[in-house]
């Protein structure tokens, strides 16, 4: 016998609202960021810049992709998501998780998967996500590089809390 037929869906968006009836709201649906990488440049002893030892690093992205699984009937199977970057590595592999289904009648299943993402590759980067080891989504997230920097001049450890 063959396993009900599986649909999925997903987007990628900046914040979700749940609420007390557990319906989601995604805020700010989107396809990519525009980033600005942060300068960090030391001061020597005598409290001037030093920019022969400037760090430069990249903040990472927080972001949500909502995942929704919907059957014709009870199944089970398993579920993995990644990402490819512009240069084909392969990059945030998430575990492999079972996932239990009854059927249609239950409305589905739906991930809110909150992913943590470095933008130091400038491009098209792509979500892929995987059911029983198989490709069935695959979204864009586009990543451009904003001219400039944002520089913090002295010593890391005396900025404001949260800055860095």
């Amino acid at each position: 016998s063959s396993k009900p037929r599986l649909y999925v869906s997903a987007i990628i968006c900046e914040k979700v609202i749940r609420d007390k009836n557990d319906l989601i709201t995604a805020v700010n649906v989107n396809q990519g960021f525009s980033v600005t990488p942060t300068v960090v440049v030391p001061v020597d002893d005598e409290g001037k810049p030093d920019h022969t030892r400037a760090l430069l690093f990249w903040t990472p992205i927080l972001f949500y992709t909502i995942v929704t699984f919907l059957s014709d009937g009870p199944t089970e199977f398993s579920f993995f998501m990644r990402s490819v970057a512009p240069d084909g590595a392969i990059e945030m592999p998430s575990p492999p998780q079972v996932i239990p289904m009854s059927g249609a009648a239950d409305g589905g299943i739906t991930l809110n998967i909150r992913v943590s993402f470095n933008p130091q590759k400038q491009g098209d980067h792509y979500l892929e996500l995987y059911v029983d080891d198989e490709l069935i989504n695959k979204m864009v997230l586009r990543i451009k590089h904003a001219e400039g920097v944002v520089s913090v001049i002295g010593n890391a450890t005396q900025l404001p809390q949260g800055v860095l």
